[in-house]
């Protein structure tokens, strides 16, 4: 009897694990053979809105900006301009065209990026371009989508990184599921490039306002009933990522898209993502790295510190 509970408890174990397991998956790999491998995550219940890293005449360094405004790491290089490319507030990337150079190591050379609504997929909000800025080639997205061509890199049913890469250019996406991470190999430069799809939580982006798409504007739907709370007169909100809701004044949010718009001018591309002297690490959240002045930092503490009296009943 002891045997047979024995037996019970380790199948129930394994397909326990194998369950976690299977709501990860991984894309085939844009690039070359070389560098080491690398997998960089999102938090959970969080999703990929954009890249940041270094660039040259090729992509060198790249890592992932997620929908909670956290940025959990880079691969790659350090040699290179600091760059970034997000979606706009209330979208995330739902597909990425990758190319790379025409040459025996099939670096990475550049990347273009489809952004969606939180509450739409269909609704494309953005296309936007992670280029190189030495490259002077393919800077557009149409000229990225073109380079592309046809080839179309979905989820494999595997629990693991594809152990060969092969393919020079493609269209890397999830299907139904979210982009959650990225995923490759890196050494010098970054040799290829792969998505992590999962199911990221929708408690993560209950309190983003949608985005409608009007022209080529993004605009913010505010009479969505999804709108987690109502800030006292005078105050609205911060907004440093999606789904930030603190209650701060008017030119406090001013100044945050401000740093927002220029944090990758303010990284040290030596010691990336660490910040150039005379800034500091917003930390508006956990993994919150924009890089501001630390009376920004200071000003933001407070503002946490007030959220809750801010807050109209």
């Amino acid at each position: 009897m002891r045997r047979l509970c024995v037996v019970l408890l380790l199948v129930m174990a394994i397909f326990a694990t194998g369950s976690a397991f299977s709501q990860e998956r991984f894309t085939e790999t844009v690039g070359g053979e070389g560098g080491d491998q690398y997998q960089l995550r999102c938090p959970k219940g969080a999703r990929l809105s954009g890249v940041t890293g270094l660039a040259s005449a090729w992509i060198v360094r790249l890592g992932p900006v997620c929908d909670d405004g956290s940025r959990p790491g880079l691969a790659g290089g350090t040699a290179g301009r600091p760059k970034s490319a997000s979606c706009p507030q209330g979208s995330f990337v739902s597909k990425m065209w990758v190319i790379t150079l025409r040459n025996d190591a099939h670096l990475v050379d550049r990347l273009a990026m489809e952004c969606v609504a939180f509450n739409d997929r269909k609704n494309i909000t953005a296309e936007i371009t992670f280029d190189t800025p030495e490259g002077g080639r393919d800077t557009t997205v149409a000229d990225i989508k073109k380079a592309v061509g046809t080839v179309l890199l979905g989820p494999l049913n595997v629990l693991t990184m594809p152990r060969r890469t092969t393919v020079r250019a493609g269209t890397l996406y999830c299907g139904s599921d979210d982009i959650v991470g990225i995923q490759g190999k890196a050494g010098a430069s970054l040799d290829s490039l792969g998505l992590i799809c999962g199911s990221a939580s929708t408690t993560a982006t209950s309190s983003a306002r949608p985005v409608k798409t009007i022209g080529k504007r993004n605009v913010i739907d505010s009479s969505s009933t999804v709108l987690a709370k109502r800030c006292t007169q005078g105050y609205v909100w911060r907004e440093a990522f999606g789904g930030d809701t603190v209650c701060v004044l008017p030119e406090t949010r001013d100044a945050v898209r401000a740093d927002n718009a220029a944090t990758s001018d303010r990284i040290d591309s030596a010691r990336a993502p660490n910040c150039l002297t005379g800034f500091v690490w917003r930390e508006a959240k956990p993994g919150d790295i924009v890089c501001v002045t630390p009376r920004m930092r200071e000003q933001v503490r407070a503002d946490n510190a007030a959220a809750a009296s801010r807050v109209a009943n």
